[in-house]
This record gives C-alpha cells, sequence and structure tokens, in this order.
C-alpha cells in the first residue's frame, strides 16, 4: 500500500521511506488490504473480485465467463495484478489448457470477495457453475465438488436475496449429489457423507429418487463412521415403500454388519435374514450374493454351522457365477475383503472356514 502511494521507492536494491509524518495506517490488516483495493482502478478491483469468487485458484477462461469479456483483454489486468503482488500465475493448473492464477494471500480474497453484495455473489458464481459444466469432466481436478460448492453458493445468496431460487435449488441438489458420488468413489467417505447430507436438506420429500439418496448417505456413513444404522433402516423403509427390493436389502445387510460390529449379533442377524428374504424371489445379483454372505458370517459366528453351510454354498456359487473374485458391494464401492474392523476380521475368517 505504501509503494502504491508513493510512501516507499526502491532505490537500487533498498526502499526509501518518504514523508514518514504522513503515513496512513489502517488499525488492521484487513483494513490496509481494503485500501489497496480501493486503490485499484475499477477493472482491477472487478476482475480480482471475480477470482475470489472463484475461490483461492481461479482461471482465465473463468474469469472471462465472469466477467463477460474476452480473454486477451483480462491479460494485461492481470499482469498488473501480478506486478502489485495480488495475484501470482501457477506452473501447474488444475484445469487442463487453462491458465491458473492463485491469491497470494488468502486475506486478500477474503476481504476482496466480501466487498462484493450478495446479489452479485449469487450471479458470479452462477456463472462460474455454468462454466464448469462446459467443462469436460476430464479436464479439470475436482470438478463435481466445484460445481456443488458454486450452485450451493448461488443459492444461498439468491435466497438471502429474495430472488427466484426454483431452478437453483434443483440445480444445486443434483450438483451435491454427484459430489458425493465422486467423493465416495475415491474413498473420501467423510467428504461424501457431508455432500449427501446437504443433498438430502434440498431434496423434496417426496420425490421418488430420495430414497437412493439416503442409501448413499448411509453407506458413506458406514464405510467412514461405522455408523448410520439410523439413516439405513429410514432408507429401507423408504425403499421398501417405492418397490425398490433389492436397495433395502442392502439397507438391511449394512445394518446387519454395524450391529455385529457392535456386539448384538442376534439382531444382526434379523436384519441379515430379512435382507436375503427381500431378494428371495429375484435372480443372481451382486446385492443378494453380499446379503447371503453376510447371514453365512453371522450363522458362523452363533454356532449354526449347517445352515451356515447350506446358505454359504448359495453365496459361493452365486459369487462365482457372477465374478465376485471378493464379493463386491453394488456399485463397487468397498470389497468385503478390503474393510479392516475386528466384525469384518471375524466374518471374513467365518468364510474361510467354509470355504475350506
Amino acid at each position: 500500500m505504501l509503494a502504491d502511494r508513493g510512501f516507499l521507492r526502491r532505490t537500487g536494491s533498498s526502499w526509501r521511506l518518504e514523508r514518514a509524518g504522513e503515513l496512513p495506517l489502517p488499525e488492521t490488516v484487513q483494513g490496509i488490504i481494503a485500501a489497496r483495493l480501493d486503490a485499484l482502478g475499477e477493472q482491477e478491483k472487478s476482475l480480482l473480485q471475480d477470482a475470489a469468487v472463484l475461490g483461492k485458484l481461479g482461471w482465465l477462461g473463468a474469469l472471462a465467463a465472469l466477467s463477460g469479456s474476452e480473454p486477451r483483454e483480462l491479460e494485461r489486468w492481470l499482469h498488473n495484478l501480478e506486478r502489485k503482488e495480488f495475484l501470482r500465475r501457477e506452473r501447474r493448473s488444475a484445469v487442463a489448457g487453462e491458465r491458473q492464477y492463485a491469491f497470494r494471500h488468502v486475506l486478500v480474497r477474503d476481504v476482496a470477495y466480501g466487498q462484493l453484495p450478495r446479489a452479485a455473489r449469487a450471479e458470479r458464481h452462477r456463472r462460474a457453475a455454468r462454466w464448469l459444466e462446459e467443462l469436460a469432466p476430464d479436464r479439470a481436478e475436482d470438478r463435481a465438488e466445484l460445481l456443488a460448492h458454486h450452485w450451493l453458493a448461488a443459492l444461498e445468496y439468491a435466497t438471502a436475496t429474495g430472488q427466484d431460487t426454483a431452478e437453483l435449488a434443483v440445480r444445486a441438489r443434483l450438483a451435491l449429489r454427484e459430489a458425493g458420488d465422486h467423493a465416495l468413489a475415491v474413498n473420501a467417505f467423510a467428504a461424501a457423507a457431508r455432500w449427501y447430507t446437504a443433498a438430502l436438506e434440498l431434496w423434496p420429500a417426496d420425490d421418488t429418487e430420495r430414497p437412493r439418496l439416503l442409501l448413499r448417505l448411509g453407506r458413506a456413513r458406514w464405510l467412514g463412521e461405522d455408523a448410520g444404522a439410523d439413516v439405513l433402516a429410514e432408507a429401507s423403509e423408504a425403499l421398501l415403500a417405492a418397490g425398490d427390493r433389492e436397495g433395502a436389502a442392502e439397507a438391511e445387510a449394512l445394518i446387519g454388519w454395524l450391529l455385529d460390529f457392535q456386539g448384538q449379533g442376534l439382531l444382526a442377524e434379523e436384519h441379515d435374514r430379512r435382507a436375503v428374504a427381500l431378494l428371495e424371489q429375484s435372480g443372481p445379483s451382486p446385492a443378494k450374493a453380499f446379503a447371503l454372505t453376510n447371514l453365512t458370517a453371522a450363522l458362523m459366528e452363533r454356532g449354526a454351522t449347517e445352515e451356515a453351510l447350506r446358505v454359504g454354498r448359495q453365496a459361493l456359487a452365486m459369487a462365482e457365477a457372477l465374478q465376485l473374485d471378493e464379493l463386491e458391494l453394488p456399485q463397487g464401492e468397498l470389497s468385503v475383503r478390503q474393510r479392516r474392523t475386528a466384525a469384518d476380521e471375524r466374518r471374513c475368517h467365518a468364510q474361510h472356514e467354509l470355504v475350506e
């Protein structure tokens, strides 16, 4: 700020302070940053605020989309912001084919963002989301998470300013679900649970896709926390009411696994039996193989060897027919042998004994 206003001048390799008695020193760091921003030209300040909407990182194409300008028109202003040490150009970009910029300090980003009115934030987040949607999924790292962030932010600020949010609500909940799916696929279970929870808050109670979303959330919590029985129970009831017996059976089997982990073997067996019964009339499927495997392990733990052998042979034949080498869960989220809890070890041991 002092250099901008002529109080500091470079002489060779050092700086010289001039007019020391007139130094303007705001009381806070944020005040210093705000004073620097206010000294920028209108184009530079607006561009920096656009970059703040994008986050700690921004891209030339995205900045052009937010400002409605051509990328070439922005290059000179971006060079000025680099020279004044607000931004820096990065060597590697998270978006293929795009020039990437980063704020030199997160406080600069926070102050620039804070100066934007809420209505302006809503519109800029909307434009950022649309730009991301036009990118091919393989061009951007964490595209799903960024989309969810921008659509949700657009919705929140549009709601706060009394705008029509019907379309934004739909886009936000779909983006949140997609972000949850992406996080679950890369084993980021806690993040998946957060995204799914946020999506459920926006999902209509009577929508036909809500039960499956409940199952996704329950599965994420089961994988990440060894918890989620309440969500899975709600999912099972809703899925059964919707006629989705396979989804309900998976929810019941996961509840059984959780109860077994908590030492409630008999209650776990009830849910395992319910899962198998739901799919009794259906053909072979990964969900049915998983339910049968779960029940086999529960029976082995209780010492019901004869029934365990009968159910286990059925599970083994189905797994071989479907080429489920490790009895993968539906959607391929996680194989049984990849689990590392005491309950899992007991169940896997029971399966090995049965096969032998």
